[in-house]
């Protein structure tokens, strides 16, 4: 029974909505890739059972693989078209096997009509080549995303040497950039309203298991684990590693990972952290609070309910039954590499995640006396909140797990506060750039306009010349952000990703979405 949202006395309308299950695997080829999506399936129904039991709202379930060019098998045929159109269809044709394997196993498993379906994501791509099959597998293969890592890892004498998503890079690879704007625009021309975006991202710094879409990868099979689960000797035995050195919300620390399934959490809890916000407000005689007091109230509000949650998803992983099937579509043992259990609990993100339907961002803004997103104070706030989502466990007598951003995530498209605000001009590029230096992921469905991008479109207009994408000397504008949302995250050390929508209006037009996780806003002017 899930009794422990009990324990920590909340009711059910008390309780945050889980925005994601991600259950994490490492196949090592394709047809691995199958098994293990199936095991996976699997667990995700047990785990959706639990908490739907508990009362907690279940948004959606995932399956996150590890980057594709690590198991697809399938050479991506540089500078030979046939090749190239071999590899992009192996690719679709893998993720829809995967992805069909993971659904038939999680309804077997008792996942009824009213349980969210299952999304899948392939990782990323590390080159170029990988990148530029991603809008294939966007336009073909429903239900699937993917991404693009920019970095380039720094080789052993210093030099730009071969490139890892495993390894910290010092800069971004201007070939990435380039490839994953061209990603962009061609989903943008080539799928309804530019949705295609919403399945794709550019990635910086960013770790495995991070349990938000677009940006979530499994390690590859033998890679490593983020640190923060080898926080706590549970964690340690799940992934069969000594202590990490350092660790966090987005530690590098590194744990070889044998063929298991790796759980996480992410939450969409603004029906929780915005209420205890404005409720410090209100007991302030000033009529809004400090930003560490609203830092503090998120802090006191969502502590019992990632406690809760991690109790529940332990007890779903601790049951063998599970753990001998992730062993068996491997066609190993009970246990993972070294010993190590075949199925773990690693955490969760509890990054403020927003929603059209949750409250809005912009009254956790009001209730610090920031009158909008963008104003002066944003930073400060935002900072706060960022620290309150990353140190949640610190001082607690039984730390939770944290994995993923555990940031301030601000997307336009996703919340009708920061939506109002860039339609009223109130909030820039730059402002969500400037913001990504102290909170969450970077610039996140992000509507823009790119000049000349759509010739044929009539707002295209007088402006389309002027720094187009054909501009001579002009390096296009979309792998120019892209690049400052990269350079960002390695100057400080972050995880950020870039996902953006380049739209056939022009700039301060309405956007015209149609999506049930989307609202609209303005389109915004790239800086």
């Amino acid at each position: 029974m899930a009794s422990t949202a009990k324990e920590v006395g909340v009711s059910r309308g008390e309780l945050p909505v889980v925005r994601t299950i991600t259950a994490f695997v490492s196949p090592a080829t394709a047809a691995q890739a199958k098994a293990l999506s199936a095991a996976a399936g699997a667990v995700l129904a047990a785990c959706f059972a639990r908490l739907s039991e508990g009362g907690y709202a279940v948004q959606t379930v995932r399956v996150a693989l590890s980057p594709f060019e690590s198991w697809l098998g399938v050479a991506p045929g540089v500078d030979d078209e046939a090749a190239t159109t071999a590899y992009r269809a192996s690719l679709a044709e893998a993720a829809a096997a995967a992805l069909e394997a993971a659904k038939h196993s999680y309804h077997a498993a008792g996942a009824g009509d009213d349980a969210p379906g299952v999304l899948l994501t392939v990782g990323p791509a590390s080159s170029p080549a990988g990148a530029l099959a991603i809008p294939h597998l966007v336009r073909t293969t429903p239900g699937v995303t993917a991404s693009a890592d920019v970095g380039r890892a720094r080789g052993a004498d210093g030099d730009a040497g071969s490139r890892t998503l495993m390894t910290m890079a010092p800069s971004a690879d201007p070939a990435m950039c380039r490839a994953c704007a061209e990603v962009m625009s061609e989903l943008a021309t080539t799928t309804e309203d530019a949705a295609g975006n919403f399945q794709f991202a550019a990635l910086a710094r960013v770790d495995p298991c991070t349990p938000f879409f677009p940006a979530a990868f499994a390690p590859p099979a033998g890679g490593a684990a983020p640190a923060d689960a080898a926080a706590s000797a549970a964690g340690r035995a799940a992934i069969g590693a000594e202590p990490a050195v350092g660790g966090g919300a987005t530690g590098r620390g590194a744990a070889a990972l044998g063929p298991r399934v790796l759980v996480a959490l992410g939450l969409q809890h603004l029906n929780i952290t915005v209420p205890a916000a404005e409720a410090a407000a209100a007991a302030d005689p000033a009529g809004h609070a400090q930003p560490a007091a609203v830092a503090g109230a998120v802090t006191a509000a969502l502590r019992p309910h990632v406690r809760a949650l991690q109790a529940d998803i332990e007890a779903v992983v601790a049951d063998p039954s599970l753990a001998a099937a992730v062993a068996a579509a491997h066609g190993g043992g009970a246990g993972g590499s070294g010993g190590a259990p075949a199925l773990a609990y690693i955490g969760t993100d509890t990054s403020f995640a927003p929603n059209p339907s949750a409250p809005a961002l912009d009254r956790l803004f009001r209730a610090a006396g920031v009158p909008h997103p963008g104003a002066s104070g944003s930073l400060a706030l935002a900072s706060a909140l960022t620290a309150a989502c990353k140190t949640l466990g610190v001082g607690a007598s039984a730390r939770p797990l944290l994995v993923g951003y555990c940031g301030l995530m601000l997307p336009p498209l996703e919340d009708l506060g920061l939506a109002s605000a860039v339609s009223r001009g109130q909030l820039t590029v730059s402002d969500l750039l400037s913001l990504s230096a102290v909170c969450g992921i970077g610039l996140d469905t992000v509507p823009v306009h790119v000049p000349g991008l759509f010739p044929d479109s009539e707002t295209a207009g007088a402006d389309s010349g002027a720094e187009g994408v054909a501009a001579a000397g002009v390096a296009p504008p979309l792998e120019r952000v892209i690049g400052d949302v990269a350079a960002m995250a390695y100057r400080l050390g972050k995880p950020l990703s870039c996902r953006l929508f380049p739209y056939a209006s022009a700039a301060g037009s309405a956007t015209e979405f149609d999506h049930p996780h989307m609202c609209n806003t303005s389109v915004m002017a790239l800086p």
